[in-house]
């Protein structure tokens, strides 16, 4: 079983934990609700990388199964939460007037 863990400042973590932001895409709140609230510490919970975390919140593209389900697990959710919530960044960013 895939086991969380939080990330440990030896691993290029920041000393200080900042504020969650008000305007944060549906996929981060859902991620800052378990607790991880910078973009480094849910990219860690899930096993991927920060610029990885960073698209996938800001609406770039869907993430794959194996990620939706390891997002799943770290953010206490179901897999089909994790995917809506995707859905739902891509289609702000695409109201936007963002490429999707």
């Amino acid at each position: 079983m895939f086991h969380v863990q939080r990330p440990r400042r030896e691993e290029n973590m920041t000393t200080k934990r900042r504020r969650a932001r008000s305007d944060a895409g549906a996929l981060a709140r859902l991620g800052i609700a378990a607790g991880f609230l910078t973009a480094a510490e849910r990219a860690f919970a899930c096993g991927c990388s920060k610029t990885h975390m960073h698209h996938l919140e800001r609406g770039a593209f869907l993430p794959g199964l194996d990620l939706v389900s390891r997002m799943g697990l770290a953010y206490g959710a179901t897999p089909a939460q994790v995917e809506t919530a995707a859905r739902r960044d891509i289609a702000a960013r695409i109201k936007r007037g963002a490429k999707p």
